[in-house]
Order: C-alpha cells, then sequence, then structure tokens
C-alpha cells in the first residue's frame, strides 16, 4: 500500500506550505535551484567530454567547486532559516560522543586535506551525550573549520573533551595564539568558516546547540592566549543509541568532481548494456535539453514530455523503466502524474522519481512516497547523481 488517499492536489498544497517560501531564504533556495540546474548539468556534460583535455581542468574544477560552495549556501540559508524560527527537527537521544566527532571531522575532511592539516583528539573515554547527531555534528565541523582558516598550512587542530557532573564540553582549540585585540564577546558573530561543508555559520550554530539543550562559546586560554571553541552537551547515563547518520535525500550540495578512469568504464559498460528507456517529465526546456543530452551520453534512452498530460499520453503505447517527474508542471502537477502512473500501470515496475527545486525534508520524502514516488532528488543535484541512483 502506496500510502493515504489524498490527491496529488491535497500533497502540493502540503508541499507549498511546509516550504518556508514566505522566507527570503525560501525563496532564494526554490528559484536558485531551478536556474543553477541545467548548469550543473551542462557542467558535468563538459567534464565528462574533455576529461583527456588537460589544459582545461583547472577552470571545469574551478567551476566544480563554485558550484558546490554555491549550492551548500542555499542549504545553509533555509536551514539557518529553520533554526531561527524554531521550526528545525531535531532527533535527540543518547550517542556516542565519538560518531559526532567522527562524523564531524569526515565533514570537514576535505578542507584539512586542502591544507594538509589534521585534528588530534582526546575524548576522556568517550562519554555518552544527549544531543542530535547529525546537527551536533554540523556544529563541531563549522569550529574545525573555523580553527583551520586560522592556522598555517600542517598544523594540528586540538579536539578534546571533558565530562564533568551532567555535562559533557568538547574544546576545539585553535593552534597559533591570537593577537591582544582577539575579542571573544563578538567571536561567534564575527567568525564564518568558506562553503566547503553542510556547515552553519556560528551565529546560528550556537542557537542550534541552545535547542539541544546545550550551549556554545568562545574564549581565549589565559596561559597560551590560543582561542578555544567550547561546545556543551547533556551527560546522559542511558546506554548510546544505534549510532547512524540520518538519512536524507540526494542533495545537491556534493560535488561531482571530475570524471574519473572508473567512470568511464563504467560508462562504457553502461552503453553496451540494453539502455533504461527514461520518461523526464519538466516544464522548462533548458532542464529537459540538457538532461536529455547529458544523461543520454551516460547511455539512456531519453523521451521528454513538458506537462503531465504529455506524460501520460507518451507512456501509453510503451512504459519506461524510469520516470523522472518535476513537481511542479502545470494542470497536473507531479503528485497527480505519479498516482496516475500507479493506477494505471500497476504491475510496470516503473521507477518514479520526484525533481524538486524546493527544499527536501523529511515531510517531502513522506508526501513523494504517499504519491507514489520511489526516490525524490534535488533538480540541481545533477544527472550524475541520478545515474548513481539508477546504476545497478
Amino acid at each position: 500500500m502506496r500510502g493515504s488517499p489524498s490527491t496529488g492536489a491535497d500533497d502540493l498544497l502540503r508541499h507549498l506550505v511546509m516550504e518556508p517560501k514566505t522566507s527570503l531564504a525560501g525563496v532564494f533556495a526554490h528559484e536558485l535551484r531551478n536556474a543553477l540546474s541545467p548548469a550543473r548539468a551542462a557542467l558535468e556534460l563538459l567534464q565528462r567530454r574533455e576529461a583527456g583535455n588537460e589544459a582545461l581542468q583547472p577552470a571545469l574544477r574551478t567551476m566544480d567547486r563554485s558550484f558546490v560552495a554555491a549550492l551548500q549556501t542555499i542549504d545553509r540559508f533555509v536551514d539557518a532559516q529553520r533554526i531561527v524560527d524554531g521550526t528545525v527537527k531535531l532527533q535527540i537521544g543518547p550517542l556516542e560522543l565519538t560518531s559526532i566527532v567522527e562524523q564531524a571531522i569526515a565533514l570537514a575532511r576535505p578542507m584539512l586535506a586542502e591544507r594538509g592539516q589534521r585534528v588530534t583528539k582526546n575524548l576522556d573515554g568517550d562519554p555518552i551525550v544527549v544531543s542530535d547527531s547529525t546537527r551536533s555534528a554540523q556544529v563541531l565541523a563549522q569550529l574545525i573549520e573555523n580553527a583551520s582558516v586560522n592556522a598555517p598550512e600542517g598544523a594540528a587542530i586540538e579536539l578534546e573533551a571533558s565530562a564533568s557532573g551532567e555535562q559533557v564540553d568538547v574544546i576545539v582549540r585553535e593552534p597559533v595564539p591570537r593577537e591582544e585585540g582577539f575579542n571573544t564577546a563578538d567571536a561567534l558573530e564575527a567568525l564564518r568558516a568558506p562553503a566547503h561543508t553542510r556547515g552553519l555559520a556560528l551565529a546560528t550554530a550556537r542557537r542550534l546547540m541552545a535547542l539541544q539543550h546545550g550551549a556554545l562559546d568562545a574564549r581565549i586560554n589565559a596561559e597560551s592566549r590560543r582561542a578555544e571553541f567550547v561546545v556543551s552537551m547533556p551527560q546522559s547515563s542511558a546506554p548510546a543509541a544505534a549510532s547512524a547518520t540520518q538519512s536524507r535525500p540526494e542533495s545537491s550540495a556534493q560535488s561531482p568532481s571530475e570524471p574519473s578512469a572508473l567512470d568511464r568504464v563504467l560508462a562504457s559498460e553502461a552503453s553496451a548494456r540494453a539502455p533504461q528507456r527514461i520518461l523526464l517529465v519538466d516544464d522548462n526546456q533548458a532542464v529537459r535539453n540538457i538532461y536529455r543530452e547529458a544523461l543520454e551520453e551516460l547511455g539512456y534512452d531519453v523521451t521528454l514530455a513538458s506537462n503531465g498530460e504529455d506524460a501520460l499520453r507518451a507512456v501509453e503505447g510503451s512504459v519506461p523503466e524510469v520516470a523522472l517527474i518535476d513537481v511542479h508542471l502545470p494542470t497536473l502537477n507531479g503528485y497527480q502524474v505519479a498516482r496516475a502512473l500507479r493506477a494505471r500501470h500497476p504491475s510496470s515496475g516503473i521507477k518514479l522519481i520526484m525533481l524538486s527545486g524546493m527544499t527536501l525534508d523529511d515531510d517531502m520524502v513522506r508526501l513523494s512516497k504517499n504519491a507514489g514516488f520511489d526516490h525524490c532528488i534535488d533538480k540541481s543535484a545533477g544527472p550524475k547523481a541520478i545515474d548513481t541512483l539508477l546504476r545497478p
């Protein structure tokens, strides 16, 4: 059974209500993802076609990093808005501090690797803390990145935990002494990290820790003059829950990078197999054209439709293996198209993937499942993310 009997129109209304489109962050997120979607696809096409052009690789890598930074900034705007207005959803429970720290270091690793830096850890016996694993890891990653910005290449950033009573303090310590003029009162407002991860600005991170009954503060070590950023979390006597990062929909803010030799081998193998047939439904002509070109180069057989009625007519003669469906379509919206496809072709086995420029969260995933979608993906994630999803 695929969900409630609500209509696709009802689903779209809930979709629109849950998206913070009345905020500036929500409006920008939706419009910018839509605008960046065809450009991201075009970049992936260039990366594949020019993989052997060494002279062009620096420019392509620069474009790639810029796309990732822009898309991560969009995600952070929406995240920050939800944190500020109190609508962010947290999954708080007892967790091993080690699991949070490892997630944080993984988020900061690209920046640390670029600067030849490392993190040294002293976790005081791995205490159990009460926290949201993913959100606390984002906060710690932000602090590690800020320390990286203020440290020389090759430096070691110290991360230390100390448990006392009902509280655990996690300290991220910068390796270089601060100048006398460093103002700890302004530090949390003033410092910003580069957009290498999904980390939050520190002022927002402070609010996020408060929502978890924790705290984030800054201080200067009186002896060493080194800046220390302290995340405080409640300590738990209960056993830790299973440690795992929270499942998220396919994100736009992951670098596609230039195709590797393995990518090219897989693409060659894919082209040797019978191509999967894809129906792409989107009312944006630029998206339709560039996605078809990129997906066909990856070995797929692509049919286009610009609205829901055309999509339903296109499958009458032959049902494709996959349908990529934009949510915001004229007349019939994406939810309605998905429901109609499931009703008309119940035994076809067609895989339905929702494309959206809106923020994909747990509520959006639930609505998409209720409508009959198998997956949902950020429209600006690019054709390579779709290929990864479909590849056996």
